[in-house]
């Protein structure tokens, strides 16, 4: 009861409502910064990692005509009109800002994209299969995210088996669920999350819609002080720290 007095008092006092912001910790679609032109920049705070690769460069991009069933916007479950592109050994991640809870599940959802332009049967799959949407925690205690020092929680790849694969032109979503009551030990620790391609040679990977949820959340995004304040008198709970990033990866 008492959390949900905090959110009804926090989306009062911002203009929104709770229904509107309940369950979403992280949502991006990768509309900004917005260009026609691919954009070498990820929005704050997500942090690239790994080499640019010739013709396949990680990238924000607003694909053409013929590259997907339809573009400008994007068909479902994608969302809007760009989407994030990743070439070989490349990641993105970043750090959430939300404490692990007791007992809680927390779901990761992404729309993995098929191209009509990048789908040549490679290695046992096409270039298009050897995506991950993963989930780690910030056990470093640095409060950064450092995939040799945190935990990796686990994941949903494209060659598990498990996964839903999109046919050409179209999207599909897929999702990771992690229940804290499987690991204790991890809660109090700040979630991360990381998308990554870890094929070394020749394959690209397309993602968009991403969001992390879990049942009563309220979005983490920035407050003004006298909300927070508030927020916490009538919660009588700590106030999370600011977002931090930092590279990290782990293949399949």
């Amino acid at each position: 009861m008492r959390f949900l007095v905090t959110t009804l008092a926090v989306a009062t006092l911002l203009g929104g409502s709770p229904s509107a912001r309940a369950g979403f910790l992280v949502v991006e679609s990768w509309e900004t910064p917005a260009g026609n032109s691919p954009i070498f920049t990820f929005p704050s705070p997500w942090v690239g990692a790994g080499p640019q690769n010739g013709y396949y460069y990680s990238q924000i991009i607003q694909p053409s005509a013929g590259e997907f069933s339809s573009v400008n916007p994007l068909p479902a479950p994608a969302d809007g009109n760009q989407h994030l592109r990743l070439g070989r050994n490349y990641s993105v991640s970043r750090l959430t800002g939300a404490a692990i809870q007791a007992n809680t599940d927390y779901t990761l959802s992404v729309a993995i994209g098929n191209n009509n332009y990048q789908n040549f049967a490679y290695a046992g799959g096409t270039q298009q299969t050897f995506w991950s949407i993963q989930l780690w925690a910030d056990t470093s205690g640095l409060g950064t995210f450092d995939g040799s020092v945190d935990t990796f929680i686990g994941q949903q790849y494209g060659t598990s088996g498990t996964a839903t694969l999109p046919v050409p032109g179209n999207w599909a979503l897929n999702t990771f669920t992690f229940n804290s009551a499987t690991t204790p030990s991890l809660v109090g620790k700040e979630l991360v999350i990381l998308l990554g391609n870890g094929e070394p040679f020749f394959s690209v990977s397309n993602y968009d819609n991403v969001t992390l949820s879990t049942p009563d959340a309220v979005a983490a995004v920035p407050l003004p002080p006298s909300v927070l304040l508030l927020a916490a008198g009538l919660a009588g709970l700590p106030l999370l720290g600011g977002v931090r990033t930092r590279r990290g990866f782990r293949v399949p």
